[in-house]
């Protein structure tokens, strides 16, 4: 409202901050749930007294709002209250100081970078890209818009698109049986209000920050224009890429060494129930034919390590030395919205002696795992109520954490026919140089050229999105097509040096 009546741009620097400390307050108050388990090499002592003395300032403004009820301003509980408040958060000042000091990775996560600036954002961001940054409120959706040469920032009423509109856009993509024509009614609605008309008309790349339930919605699949006309989708504008926040995506990121090996890849075998593994879930796992097959191909294609059935186990996992570029997951995952935290990846554990199988996200916070490229091929299952969309994002988040600068993953069930096809194309492209993002747009885009009436409905194809960076592999893969080139060259030029004879003759 401020700056709609000013025109002044610092509100919407202001705008951004909140946006950005919205996203960051929900992934801290997600940390602070995990209060049983040590945290990425932080001790247990310290992550109590953590939690003790936050626990201590919400009690003391609670009793401070108390007082200030029933006494006057200057009365003497009303001033101890205040005294005691200043006292503890003080001490939380304290060690969180200590904190920055001794685990300061741990203290950009839980406590909130500083907040990227929005002229930052403009000096850095590609030319014909755009960022829409969303948050979820109780009555509104906000909107922020943001390219090279503008800035618009608006919010939308849930009277003119409800929760329970996007969430039944969500129910209608996952289900290749519903029906088409009602899932692009449902989806165009929400194009019209949240994208449409924040877009220039000119995006050669577009970048989504979700926020809340709109973290399970891949934005590509959206209708953009009437259903009477046919399906029409955002996936056609130009390649699509999420991040968890725009500070994170612009910040200068800090990685370790490089990684070791080009291509590592995991695809456990499902013959039975697991209940053991999902901690009394009673969750039956379904084998995955297609994934030893997607791991294999993927092997092959960047000559590197595939572990199948047996040999995929937890424990396997975590010992890999220094990563690798591209670390390649095919397996089913648990989705925990309740406690986002306990979110996992269910390796396999029979012949596992020293871990359960569970790679939970807490365990995920506490590896160094540097790639360039995390790949998620995973079967999705949820598990407990929605809840502002932190469960899907919680691996993501453990990934990136840890070292790895993007992620693939899935919103949903794979099936195993698109996934080969499209992750199959994907990893052809990433190989051949291009961009991550427009990697995965062109695999999309082919598969959907393709595919027969029942594969077209985007619960085939939309389900993997790009969450990070989305440059090309910046490791040994580039380099070693380059040196090979050049030595081809070389052996060239030898080659018709020695045929040409001194006499001219060849």
């Amino acid at each position: 409202d401020l700056h709609s009546l000013t025109g002044d741009p610092k509100y919407l620097d202001d705008a951004l901050f909140f946006l950005e400390k919205g996203k960051s307050l929900i992934l801290s108050e997600a940390l602070q749930s995990e209060q049983h388990h040590s945290f990425a090499g932080i001790p247990e002592a310290v992550l109590e007294a953590e939690e003790s003395a936050h626990l201590l300032v919400k009690s003391l403004e609670l009793k401070l709002n108390e007082a200030l009820l029933s006494e006057d301003d200057q009365d003497a509980p009303v001033v101890q209250a205040r005294k005691a408040l200043f006292d503890a958060r003080t001490q939380v000042d304290s060690l969180a100081a200590v904190i920055e000091r001794l685990y300061p990775q741990y203290y950009d996560l839980k406590y909130g970078m500083e907040v990227v600036s929005l002229d930052r954002v403009h000096d850095q961001l590609q030319r014909r890209t755009t960022i829409l940054s969303f948050l979820e409120g109780e009555r509104y959706w906000y909107v922020m818009s943001i390219s090279r040469t503008s800035t618009i920032f608006d919010r939308i009423s849930k009277s003119e698109l409800s929760a329970s509109d996007v969430s039944q856009t969500m129910h209608l993509i996952k289900q290749p049986e519903s029906s088409l024509t009602a899932y692009m009614t449902s989806s165009y609605q929400i194009y019209q209000a949240l994208v449409m008309p924040f877009l220039t008309g000119n995006e050669k790349k577009i970048i989504i920050s979700p926020g809340g339930i709109l973290h399970y919605l891949p934005f590509e699949a959206l209708q953009r224009q009437s259903p009477d006309h046919g399906p029409l989708y955002l996936l056609d504008i130009a390649p699509i890429s999420y991040v968890n926040g725009l500070t994170m995506a612009f910040q200068d990121q800090r990685f370790g060494d490089d990684p070791q090996l080009e291509y590592v890849g995991f695809a456990p075998r499902y013959a039975i129930s697991m209940d053991s593994a999902a901690d009394n879930l009673s969750q039956d796992f379904k084998p995955l034919p297609g994934s030893a097959k997607e791991v294999e191909m993927a092997a092959a294609l960047f000559q590197g390590v595939a572990f199948l059935d047996s040999m995929a186990s937890e424990a396997r996992f975590k010992a890999i030395d220094r990563g690798a570029s591209i670390i390649h997951l095919a397996m089913h995952a648990l989705i925990d919205d309740q406690n986002p935290m306990y979110s996992r990846l269910i390796f396999n554990h029979q012949t596992d002696q020293n871990e359960d199988g569970n790679l939970n996200a807490y365990e995920i916070y506490d590896l160094k795992i540097p790639s360039d490229l995390l790949v998620l091929s995973a079967c999705n299952t949820g598990v407990g109520k929605m809840n502002r969309g932190e469960g899907v994002m919680s691996l993501s988040r453990a990934f990136n954490y840890a070292g790895s600068r993007t992620i693939l993953m899935s919103l949903w069930e794979a099936r195993d026919h698109p996934t080969q096809k499209i992750i199959g194309n994907f990893f052809r492209h990433i190989r051949n140089g291009q961009d991550k993002d427009y990697a995965l747009w062109q695999a999309k885009r082919s598969f959907l050229a393709g595919a027969d009436p029942l594969n077209a409905h985007p619960a085939m194809w939309s389900t993997f999105v790009l969450n990070g960076q989305t440059n090309g592999l910046s490791t040994g893969l580039h380099c070693a097509f380059y040196l090979i080139l050049v030595a081809v060259l070389v052996l060239l030029f030898i080659l018709l040096k020695k045929f040409r004879s001194p006499m001219g003759t060849t």
